[in-house]
């Protein structure tokens, strides 16, 4: 990510546990050696004390605000906040005060163990990106691409609505959450803020039944550069009439559907542990693989094999927690060793 910066850019890094520290003071024209000397330096160690580290990064954000240049937090975590102040309500709170400012806030989670909806939270109202990740590789994807959108913003504030007539039930929506209307035919979504080449995919999946001839799309921004509103219309029609595509089209939409669905299937599978239900979890996520690997097979795909391997590392854990309590229950007092021993 480091590599990516210009000269005139500016980057400040804070460290938290049970504190939180400035490892890197926001100054101009930092070198790589430097930025990279003061990585190294931070340690796993302590607590979490998230919202320390989220609200230090703010006021070093805001000690270098320039109204004409993006400003912009990016908050990396692996765990919940559990020291200094841990109520979700209060550190969105506290952030949406430097949100109003002109702070944006990006939010990074790594791993399971976190408040997803906090995250969530807080990348809507600091009208940032929120990614989830497991892996080092992942990292590295992810930090550049929010590198990408820090230096060549093309529309923020971005808003789409989908009005779909008279229909009688509005049809699944795959990707993002919306807003309906009271009529219950026009959906509302807040999309992320775009750099420029980026893509957004909603995929909707349409059934005869829901008795739909178009569908009007109604796109709003304000442009990046210029500041001014942008509103764009299309009408799309909907035909039960076969289309030709190209191969590469009928991959492409398979591939986002079977992503969809299988992302949908890791949501409602945490969920489910949540509330108590693990196996049922469990359940829903070898039933998703399964439908997965039906239409891609492994390695054919990297994309879908990275979901897929999300989903199944999440599965292993949820049956681990699940015989870890059930040895719990039938030698409760006893070490782990002797459990794992006596249980076979």
């Amino acid at each position: 990510m480091v590599e990516k910066f210009r000269e005139q850019d500016q980057i400040s890094i804070v460290g938290f546990s049970s504190e939180a520290q400035v490892v890197l003071p926001a100054h101009k024209k930092n070198s790589i050696e430097e930025i990279t000397k003061a990585v190294n330096q931070i340690v796993a160690n302590g607590s979490t004390n998230l919202n320390a580290g989220l609200m230090l990064g703010y006021q070093q954000a805001m000690e270098q605000f320039d109204i004409e240049c993006t400003n912009r937090v990016i908050l990396l975590t692996d765990g919940l906040a559990n020291t200094g102040t841990t109520d979700p309500d209060q550190i969105a709170k506290e952030s949406k005060k430097y949100n109003k400012e002109g702070v944006s806030l990006s939010t990074i989670g790594l791993g399971y163990d976190l408040n997803q909806e906090l995250l969530r939270q807080l990348a809507d109202t600091g009208r940032g990106l929120i990614h989830f990740i497991d892996d080092s590789k992942d990292i590295t994807k992810v930090f550049i691409r929010e590198v990408d959108s820090l230096l060549s913003p093309a529309a923020n504030k971005v808003k789409l609505t989908l009005d779909f007539g008279d229909c009688k039930k509005v049809p699944k929506i795959y990707g993002y959450d919306s807003k309906i209307s009271k009529k219950g035919n026009r959906l509302t979504f807040k999309i992320d803020d775009l750099n420029h080449n980026a893509t957004q995919v909603i995929m909707s999946k349409i059934k005869p039944s829901h008795e739909i001839s178009n569908i009007v799309a109604t796109l709003e921004y304000r442009d990046a550069i210029t500041k001014q509103r942008t509103k764009t219309v299309q009408k799309l029609d909907i035909t039960t009439k076969k289309v030709k595509e190209s191969p590469q089209q009928t991959h492409d939409l398979l591939k986002n559907y079977t992503i969809a669905q299988l992302s949908q299937s890791i949501q409602k599978s945490i969920e489910k542990t949540e509330n108590k239900k693990p196996a049922s979890g469990v359940a829903t996520l070898k039933k998703s693989i399964k439908k997965t690997r039906k239409s891609f097979k492994e390695k054919q795909d990297q994309d879908v094999d990275r979901v897929v391997k999300i989903a199944t590392e999440l599965q292993e854990k949820i049956e681990s927690s699940i015989l870890h309590e059930k040895r719990e229950k039938a030698f409760p007092g006893l070490r782990k060793d002797q459990r794992c021993y006596f249980s076979q």
